[in-house]
């Protein structure tokens, strides 16, 4: 299966479902709105947490998410893809995946041509006149894609895009766009803190910064964790400072904070260190979670995070 960032941006008019496969399975079906409509009504979801992806588990998933009918597109875990930010070759569009493999080549541990590639380009448009155009690639082993398909395929769920955790964390704040405003987010991880910085669905900034907020047994003691979030502020003003100096027509007032698992008290340790707002982002301000109340929590809302913001798959852009 090709990694094609064509596949993540196509849409599907009724809803998807959306399997996030790290740290066990995590699925969801989402109905999307029609333009102008309501928001994305989750239908339905299950969690097999902290199990093994095989066929057994796969097949318990699709049948749960089978009676709505959606197409699916199923999440890579963050060791199974690396992400690059490049210069984007100046050749033509049906030259750019060879001369990305010759750029991302290096950056790599194995050989290119084991590799399967997307790019999504970084909008020139908000930037700095003399700024050379450019932007990212995603690159996945392909016997890594191979081998979550076989897993669909043997379950018998039929499996019709694979998507990354920054695309779908982009895709959530596609539903808090406003005009002229960066939509800068966060969202933790078990190894570190996921940032990404959009406007208008268009994604300018993406970071994984490797803060664990998390110790091995579970939250850390304050102290640890206060020293941990003044390391992680550091790093998010950096980006801030980035995003400023390259692309000064975005305007960043506020840092949204994804739901945790655990009850950290983020916001409020980040406020202390950041000038910009820090507000905390409930997913049931942008998600109609009326069949689910369950959802209406922080901790539930973590577990899905990255399927829910997989699901909302709108049309590609001219």
């Amino acid at each position: 299966m090709n990694l094609s960032f064509k596949s993540l941006l196509s849409f599907q008019p009724d809803g998807w479902s959306a399997v996030d496969m790290q740290g066990g399975m995590f699925g969801v079906n989402v109905r999307l709105p029609a333009a102008g409509g309501r928001k994305p009504v989750v239908l339905r979801r299950a969690a097999f947490p902290g199990q093994a992806v095989d066929t057994a588990v796969m097949a318990q998933m699709g049948r749960t998410l089978s009676p709505d009918k959606f197409n699916l597109v199923a999440l890579l875990g963050r060791r199974e893809y690396q992400l690059f930010m490049v210069d984007k070759p100046a050749v033509r569009q049906d030259e750019m995946e060879s001369s990305l493999r010759l750029a991302v080549s290096p950056l790599i541990d194995y050989p290119v041509a084991e590799a399967n590639l997307a790019w999504l380009d970084i909008p020139a448009r908000q930037t700095l006149g003399s700024r050379v155009q450019q932007l990212y690639v995603v690159v996945a082993r392909a016997d890594t894609v191979q081998a979550r398909k076989t897993v669909f395929d043997q379950a018998r769920v039929g499996l019709h895009a694979v998507d990354i955790r920054e695309t779908a964390q982009r895709n959530i704040s596609c539903l808090l766009d406003s005009d002229h405003v960066a939509v800068c987010m966060i969202s933790v991880e078990p190894e570190g803190v996921q940032l990404t910085v959009t406007c208008h669905g268009d994604l300018y900034l993406v970071r994984f910064i490797s803060e664990a907020l998390l110790g091995k047994g579970g939250q850390q003691d304050q102290a640890a964790l206060a020293q941990a979030v003044e390391r992680l502020a550091l790093e998010i003003q950096r980006s801030f400072d980035f995003v400023r100096r390259n692309y000064p027509a975005l305007n960043i007032k506020a840092l949204h904070v994804a739901p945790t698992q655990e009850d950290l008290g983020l916001v409020d340790l980040l406020k202390a260190h950041l000038i910009e707002e820090v507000k905390p982002l409930d997913l049931s301000d942008v998600f109609d979670f009326s069949i689910d109340a369950d959802l209406k929590k922080p901790q539930v809302q973590a577990q899905y995070f990255h399927a829910l913001g997989s699901a909302l798959r709108w049309p590609a852009k001219d």
